[in-house]
């Protein structure tokens, strides 16, 4: 499909039809910054949008996204349906996907009213915009799931979670120290900022495993918190069972404490 060449006007049309007190993403750049720059240098602003579409990229630091956890009034703020997640995408990469689902709306209606032109038509269907919504989701999540599957980071998290879901998982942040592997862990920690990545123990690195299921100084709460078992279950299962989610806690936040 071949895009005409995206516009100053259409760039300005987009950006003052979007909410401008939107949050911004993980760039920091909100609505009103990045209007500001496309008035000081509209040019420049609309050629960044039309090399992407010349080479069909959509950046992957557009994708990224920063998410807060929003708590619930009411709701107890150890449990993980206490938090409502908010997904915050960089500005750049929202202006750009709003220009390129008009312009697929655009091509889709033109085809269809192309395919209805004879006389004995009268009736003209438009393509809902719902419809295309779910597609493009439905291409993303696709997409999605077959980077996730090639990709060499992260395969600790990937083999707990092997398949992508848009639905959020957990929004405990101690858990997610857990999930990700980084944040506290010394290992982790030695890869960022050059600190020893072993534990204080004395006996292994420190990574997940080892806090989970080696480490001396954390013996007792395994003992008062974990199931007899836990050495059979893997990570999502003590997280999902209720005492051994509460003895994980305990764990991370001494190790977060003294990291």
């Amino acid at each position: 499909m071949n895009f005409p060449v995206i516009t100053q006007e259409e760039v300005k049309t987009v950006m003052d039809d979007m909410d401008k007190n939107k949050p911004p993403g993980p760039d920091g750049l909100t609505l009103g910054i990045i209007r500001e720059l496309f008035f000081l240098d509209p040019a420049w602003c609309t050629e960044l949008f039309n090399d992407c579409t010349r080479q069909g990229v959509f950046p992957d630091f557009w994708k990224i996204a920063k998410v807060l956890l929003i708590p619930k009034e009411g709701k107890d703020l150890s449990e993980v349906s206490a938090y409502r997640p908010i997904c915050l995408l960089p500005t750049w990469g929202k202006v750009y996907d709003k220009i390129i689902a008009q312009r697929l709306l655009y091509e889709l209606e033109s085809k269809s009213k192309n395919a209805t032109t004879k006389e004995e038509v009268d009736i003209k269907l438009k393509i809902p915009k719902s419809w295309i919504k779910k597609q493009l989701k439905m291409t993303m999540v696709q997409e999605w799931q077959a980077r996730w599957m090639s990709s060499p980071n992260s395969r600790f998290l990937y083999g707990i979670f092997p398949e992508v879901n848009t639905k959020s998982c957990h929004g405990d942040f101690l858990i997610n120290q857990i999930l990700t592997t980084h944040g506290c862990f010394p290992v982790h920690q030695h890869r960022l900022f050059g600190k020893s990545p072993d534990c204080e123990c004395g006996r292994d690195q420190g990574t997940v495993f080892h806090y989970v299921y080696g480490c001396q100084i954390y013996r007792e709460v395994r003992q008062k918190y974990f199931p007899e078992n836990f050495f059979q279950l893997g990570i999502l299962e003590l997280i999902l069972n209720t005492r051994g989610k509460i003895g994980l806690k305990i764990i991370i936040q001494d190790v977060l404490t003294k990291s």
